[in-house]
């Protein structure tokens, strides 16, 4: 009976063998998904870049610099697909470690009609662009015709390119110490912790808070500035640089002196969006600031030993101020001065508060 037991509590021959395997095609795997999240933050800001060079081009060029402003709309198209299929890649990447992680050998289990909605939404996001398509009066143009900088439909769709860099936290995250490192997650699958950008982002912030918060707040102001430009332009004409230059970290900074004003309701919406992330910003940056001035636990230690020192000093000092006090009114009680037993007396109560 002992024997059957001590059989099955020993691991098979192939086990230790299976195992190592697992993990170095988990490894591999993660090494994939590190890449292909990579390639496809670079593609997507690519595709920003090349979005905001067609936007210049649009204002500076007018109709002269036609061809190179679709040209560029060209390759925002090209950049799109790319980013399409590294994005199909990584998910497909996903799916096999989870896959290899769960011990399963069919794929259909491992995607769910969540899991396949949430792709087909990223898809749909990565997908919007302006597209090399639309109103070409540059090529025939007219007389009369005034000169229009973008159309509601461009630059609603240039604008919304954006929304490409919530491929950020993804590559933080992969490319993280905490994700790499066997300990953390050995100790944090105890725990019952998931590695997902909540969990990353407090690590880093708890780590380093005044560098994520000064590069999140430059980043908001870099984006909210050119936004606001865009939307803006046609109605403060060439003073567009320095009124959207002003505006932004006033309206960041809740101050708000009304000298500049949004005229359009995209640049009404993009400045109330920056009002609330400043407020946000302000809390963050009060609670970095408090965190900073907190003592140590050694610097705690000391100061808490230093005060006990003092507050014997003082208990002393005090006790030896009674004594005398009560001596020298006991003195001058004898001696019938009344004069000094007052002074004394005064005293005396004094040191006995103290």
């Amino acid at each position: 009976m002992q024997s059957k037991q001590v059989e099955t509590m020993l691991p098979m021959p192939g086990e230790p063998r299976e195992n190592l395997r697992r993990l170095r095609r988990r490894k591999v795997l993660l090494g994939e998904e590190r890449k292909l999240a990579g390639w496809s933050l670079g593609t997507a800001l690519l595709g920003v870049f090349l979005m905001v060079l067609h936007t210049e081009l649009a204002w500076f060029g007018h109709c002269q610099w036609f061809a190179y402003s679709f040209m560029v709309k060209c390759l925002i198209t090209l950049s799109t697909a790319g980013l399409l299929f590294l994005i199909l890649a990584f998910h497909i990447k996903e799916i096999q470690l989870f896959m290899l992680d769960n011990s399963l050998a069919d794929w259909r289990i491992a995607v769910s009609a969540p899991k396949v909605g949430l792709i087909a939404l990223e898809l749909l996001v990565c997908s919007l662009q302006p597209f090399p398509a639309g109103d070409f009066s540059c090529l025939d143009p007219k007389p009369e015709q005034t000169f229009l900088f973008l159309s509601d439909l461009d630059m609603l769709l240039s604008l919304l390119m954006f929304l490409r860099l919530y491929l950020v936290p993804r590559a933080v995250l992969l490319r993280s110490s905490v994700l790499g490192d066997a300990s953390y997650r050995s100790i944090g699958s105890l725990n019952k912790i998931h590695f997902q950008y909540p969990f990353v982002l407090r690590v880093m912030v708890n780590s380093q808070p005044g560098r994520v918060l000064l590069i999140f707040t430059m980043g908001l102001w870099l984006i909210a500035f050119w936004v606001l430009s865009v939307c803006e332009r046609t109605h403060m004409g060439e003073q567009y640089l320095g009124g959207t230059l002003w505006l932004i970290p006033i309206t960041f900074l809740t101050i708000g002196y009304g000298d500049v004003v949004p005229e359009t309701m995209c640049g009404k919406m993009v400045c109330l969006f920056t009002g609330v992330m400043g407020v946000g910003c302000t809390a963050l940056l009060v609670a970095v600031a408090a965190d900073k001035l907190e003592f140590t636990r050694a610097e705690k230690h000391v100061h808490n030993f230093m005060m006990d020192i003092q507050c014997a000093k003082e208990m002393k000092t005090s006790a030896a101020n009674v004594l005398r006090e009560a001596w020298l009114l006991y003195k001058h009680t004898k001696r019938k001065d009344g004069r000094r037993a007052r002074k004394h007396h005064r005293r005396l109560l004094a040191a006995i508060h103290m």
